[in-house]
């Protein structure tokens, strides 16, 4: 369904200003003259046919007037189309339950759990229900069915998680289980606002959504950032709420409290505390602290002491000099950020010579710049490495022909590259905050970044991790086998853009090197969103299996999101707006705010293209006759 909306309504209070012809016109009516004729003979001179054609006149000028008042005013209200949301014919619903940790303060979890019960009661007879819980991913309880009585025995014992929210996994999986037919989800959240990350979900138009709102604490106090200092070990504990918060930290190493420090934290900041004290080179740190108010996973950090291994990379370029090519890669592994990094550098030719599966298990991650004199026999061996567990970064500009490369990036319909644009003209733009890769990054954290030239892959598969600001993906995730692929539509080279030359590209840099090593080098520091499979999704010191030999194990620390521990909220309001933008996604279209829409439809042009040609009909009309009327 589409409807006509106006960008600037107040605008059409102008199409008032249309009375004032109208106006004129009927106070500038005479009245007919009675004239008495002294013969007959005069008759035939009477004008009455004149006199009807010069009323016509008048009165097709007085249209042509208002209707270009009219359009006038239409014109400035840039009007445009809109795509009317339908409200679907309720049948099925399913209640989604949030199980976030920033569910987990006292009462709050409990009040959750009776309003989904409520809202299971208020289904109509004889309409099915269902249940979910979610947190950054949604697990479906029961599929809707008619037995009331065991989706209500579902809810007894469930708890809150450590996980963050994510209403995009909880609405597609509702979507997903009511299937084809019209239905409602029921939301039962405390409408954390980092709930939307930026993940393109589809929320088709049969799907109704409400939300039952579940209230939040008034304060919450977390803790993070554990790492060495210059002086021992410090911690970052920071006060979410209104008023100033007191307490102590405990410092645990390798099981034995090292050190209690007090704190005092006005709203809304953070305070570094410092454990002075020589720290042992192996081992885990653990900072607790005390919050009767707030959300209470996020009271504990985790650190590994051990020092990290280093990271070995293998670059290939087109360049007959490999270090050219990889030169701003090299620079910012070169700097040092609490992780060793080794970057091996080798023409697509020379890689060609002597590549295979074998060779590359010594590296954690590759990163093709090229592929002039790449054989197919290297990227048979690249396609090798990645499903056994490899990672590969490839730089998708005119140094790499995508076609040589489908073993490992499937088949996109097409790959064009954009002429040079007006400087300034894209931007890059994060769409999932959460991830790996994007986490240590605030939102605009690319806002400087600029782009002259891009790779538009279309139908690429894969998860988009970030946009360039015309909507075409920049970054792309792909999952082969057991590995993973990165794909980057533009250069590392400063060539086609100036992200090498900005603060975020050496973090970036990290942090993709550190993602590509993948189950062959983790992180040492994971968030519980982004555990990998076999490790428990909860807080702590995790063993995890690495390489191929058995009992191989490796140590990560894991923690909560920080984000979960806010507790600024959405309003209702605000929520069904953002459902609202999202609503396009599941067509297939990108969400359009009105202003893109109106710009794009450009409407107010023909509205004042036909004022014009109005106007200009109304002058050629309004010209006095050729020739005066002989009066007697």
């Amino acid at each position: 369904m589409f409807g006509l909306s106006f960008l600037s309504p107040a605008f059409l209070l102008g199409a008032l200003v249309a009375a004032l012809p109208i106006a004129l016109h009927l106070v500038g009516r005479r009245p007919e003259v009675r004239v008495l004729f002294p013969a007959v003979r005069l008759l035939k001179r009477a004008p009455a046919q004149e006199t009807r054609r010069r009323r016509l006149r008048e009165l097709l000028l007085l249209a042509l007037r208002v209707a270009s008042i009219l359009l006038l005013a239409l014109a400035f209200a840039r009007p445009y189309i809109a795509r009317a949301v339908p409200q679907p014919r309720a049948s099925a619903v399913v209640v989604a339950l949030d199980r976030s940790f920033s569910m987990s303060a006292p009462g709050q979890f409990a009040l959750a759990v009776s309003l989904a019960r409520d809202a299971i009661a208020r289904v109509p007879p004889g309409a099915p229900v269902g249940l979910l819980v979610f947190d950054d991913d949604a697990e479906v309880l029961a599929r809707p069915t008619l037995d009331r009585s065991a989706v209500l025995r579902l809810l007894e014992g469930l708890q809150p998680g450590y996980g963050g929210t994510s209403y995009g996994a909880a609405l597609a999986s509702a979507a997903d289980t009511l299937g084809a037919a019209p239905g409602r989800v029921v939301l039962v959240t405390d409408l954390q606002r980092s709930g939307w990350d930026h993940r393109d979900i589809a929320i088709p138009d049969r799907v109704d959504v409400t939300v039952q709102e579940v209230g939040g604490p008034v304060g919450n106090l977390s803790v993070g950032g554990l790492r060495r200092s210059e002086n021992g070990l410090a911690a970052v504990v920071r006060n979410h709420g209104s008023v100033r918060r007191t307490g102590r930290a405990r410092l645990t190493i390798g099981g034995r409290l090292r050190g209690v420090m007090p704190f005092s934290i006005e709203p809304g900041a953070s305070q570094e505390i410092v454990f002075a004290g020589p720290v042992p080179p192996t081992g885990d740190a653990v900072v607790e602290i005390d919050d009767a108010i707030g959300y209470q996973a996020d009271n504990t950090a985790y650190a590994l002491l051990d020092p990290p291994e280093p990271l070995a990379l293998l670059a290939v370029t087109g360049d007959g000099d490999p270090s050219r090519g990889a030169f701003y890669l090299q620079r910012a592994l070169e700097v040092d950020n609490r992780q060793i990094f080794r970057l091996d550098t080798d023409t697509a030719a020379r890689f060609s010579a002597h590549a295979s599966a074998a060779m590359l298990e010594k590296y954690s991650g590759a990163i093709l710049l090229g592929t002039r004199g790449l054989r197919a026999s290297a990227a048979s061996a690249l396609g090798e490495y990645v499903a056994a567990g490899g990672g590969l970064l490839v730089v998708l500009d005119d140094q790499v022909d995508w076609s040589s490369l489908t073993d490992v990036l499937g088949t996109p319909a097409s790959v064009s590259f954009d002429g040079a644009l007006p400087p300034g003209t894209l931007g890059l733009v994060a769409s999932d905050l959460r991830h790996p890769i994007l986490q240590p990054f605030e939102a605009g954290a690319f806002g400087d970044v600029r782009f002259e030239r891009i790779a538009r892959a279309e139908a690429m598969p894969g998860t988009v991790l970030a946009r360039f600001t015309d909507g075409h993906p920049a970054l792309v995730e792909q999952r082969r086998g057991a590995g993973r692929v990165l794909v980057f539509g533009s250069d590392l080279s400063n060539r086609w853009n100036d992200l090498p030359l900005q603060p975020a590209f050496l973090p970036l840099v990290h942090q993709i090197a550190r993602y590509l090593a993948g189950s062959r080098l983790p992180a040492r520091d994971l968030i519980v969103s982004f555990v990998p499979a076999g490790v428990p999704r909860q807080p702590g010191i995790a063993n995890l299996r690495s390489g191929q030999a058995v009992g191989q194990m490796r140590r990560i620390a894991v923690n909560v999101d920080p984000r979960e521990s806010e507790i600024g909220r959405m309003t209702v309001a605000e929520f069904e707006q953002v459902v609202a933008r999202r609503r396009g996604v599941a067509s297939g279209h990108a969400p359009v705010d009105p202003r893109q829409a109106e710009q794009q439809q450009g409407g107010w042009r023909f509205a004042i293209a036909v004022a014009i040609g109005l106007l200009l009909a109304e002058g050629l009309l309004g010209k006095p006759a050729g020739a005066a009327v002989e009066r007697p």
